[in-house]
């Protein structure tokens, strides 16, 4: 596990999801992450209900995002990618009328961290069970 701050442009609006036992809910985004011209994308997962609930209307196509959490690279017969579970969304930057529902703002929060639902089943979320 390496634990990482990946900053760069949200390629489409995050996603709200459940388990498919219903028991947690989870956020999904993918984060490009540009340095001159190679492209990285970095796909994300938040489970901690706190930061759903502050992020989820600002998490939009071309917002850019700062986050930490554990970075993992994993290779099926497709390729290789690379999966974050985010503890922390660390900054948000949301071009005028492009939130969900909030205002624009240039948002950057201190590291206010909640518990993350650890009984979650690797069957039920994302790549759950890569990252440990």
């Amino acid at each position: 596990m390496i634990k990482a701050n990946v900053h760069g442009n949200l390629g489409s609006d995050s996603e709200l999801k459940v388990s498919k036992s219903g028991s947690t809910s989870f956020l999904t985004f993918s984060i490009a992450s540009t340095t001159g011209e190679n492209t990285t994308w970095v796909n994300c997962v938040i489970f901690d209900p706190k930061e759903i609930e502050f992020n989820k209307d600002k998490l939009v196509k071309g917002a850019r995002v700062q986050v930490y959490g554990n970075l993992k690279m994993t290779t099926t017969d497709k390729g290789s990618r690379l999966e974050m579970v985010v503890k922390d969304v660390v900054s948000v930057y949301v071009k005028e009328g492009a939130a969900k529902s909030a205002p624009n703002t240039a948002k950057v929060r201190a590291g206010v961290k909640a518990p993350v639902n650890e009984d979650a089943e690797d069957e039920d979320v994302p790549f759950l069970s890569t990252i440990s």
